[in-house]
């Protein structure tokens, strides 16, 4: 078995990841039980002219409607000590993320070369009371086909800590509630609570992030953690707008290991009724990868393991060595 210290997971430290990779590719950087710092760099996205153009023409019909422009973090540079992983994080606009998030599925010369954005987001696989995982398929109009299926989760916004129609004010892009994990993941526990029909008491998660990732469906980076939600599956209420699968524990490590092959399945109009055939948006793979530990109690589970032949049956993830004096850096400007 390879380790991030071994074969191809080698990196070396103090680096910028490179070009933009292909295929079904998930990078990720383990946090090994370490807590997460996040601290507010003073840094602003800079766009170049075209995508910076791009942006704006793509965003000029929801701002006649008087939308709003929130902010959101984004991962500058990560660094790993014995105890701690430290996040210096910038602040871009939502309509930056959009912009460059179509740039890059439209395969558009001006845009980020990375084949993502650095913009950060927060959420939680949750498991019920008779042992199972909820996952549900995204809304229509998400820049993903929702054939895929994932945990709840969303962006870290100053939408999250004032009312929509402030949030876009340039004084949030520095308020240190933008930057706040626990807050942030608490407005993601009321988000599931009103998700699942239950009231945010119902919900806890663990504040101990499992890692930071990105890939190649989400083409962002976001944060990972694990939940717990006081309610039998079969007592939740159906939702009329919300697609949910409930996938019990003892299923899980089939539906992971499948995900390589499914890497490569056509999502236009893939609809299997069995939940071990259905596709698993990236985020949620590495979610359930190093969550699967505490979520399940299962401790003979390896991520490492499950990852190498994940690597054999058609994904490409990439575990980044994150022992203490690693350091990577992003891009502050696209």
């Amino acid at each position: 078995m390879l380790t991030p210290e071994q074969g191809p997971f080698n990196r070396p430290r103090s680096n910028e990841p490179e070009q933009r990779r292909t295929g079904a590719w998930i990078d990720v950087f383990p946090f090994r039980g370490r807590d997460l710092v996040v601290h507010y760099s003073g840094r602003r996205m800079s766009l170049n002219p075209a995508l910076q153009a791009y942006a704006d023409e793509l965003w000029a019909p929801k701002a006649a409607k008087n939308y709003t422009d929130s902010w959101v973090p984004f991962a500058h540079r990560v660094s790993f000590t014995d105890g701690q992983v430290r996040v210096e994080a910038g602040a871009m606009r939502y309509h930056e993320i959009e912009g460059a998030n179509k740039a890059i599925e439209e395969d558009l010369p001006f845009a980020p070369e990375l084949g993502f954005n650095n913009s950060l987001s927060v959420g939680f696989v949750t498991g019920t009371e008779d042992s199972k995982v909820v996952l549900q398929r995204r809304p229509d109009g998400v820049h993903v086909p929702n054939t895929l299926i994932q945990e709840p989760c969303g962006y870290m916004s100053s939408m999250q800590f004032v009312p929509r129609a402030q949030c876009g004010d340039p004084q949030y892009a520095n308020d240190p509630r933008l930057f706040d994990i626990g807050l942030q993941l608490d407005s993601k526990r009321a988000e599931i609570a009103e998700a699942l029909g239950v009231g945010p008491e119902s919900i806890t998660y663990d504040p101990k992030q499992d890692l930071l990732g990105a890939g190649w469906k989400t083409i962002e980076m976001y944060f990972s953690t694990t939940g717990r939600v006081d309610a039998r599956s079969q007592d939740l209420p159906v939702r009329d707008k919300i697609e949910t699968i409930y996938v019990p524990f003892d299923e899980l490590r089939t539906l992971l290991l499948n995900q390589g092959r499914l890497a490569s399945v056509d999502p236009v109009g893939y609809r299997p009724d069995d939940f071990k055939e259905m596709p698993i948006i990236d985020e949620t793979i590495l979610a359930l990868l190093f969550g699967y530990r505490k979520l399940t109690g299962d401790n003979s589970f390896d991520p490492l393991e499950a990852i190498d032949k994940l690597n054999q049956s058609g994904l490409n993830i990439r575990v980044f060595d994150t022992n203490p004096g690693s350091d990577y850096t992003f891009p502050t400007s696209f």
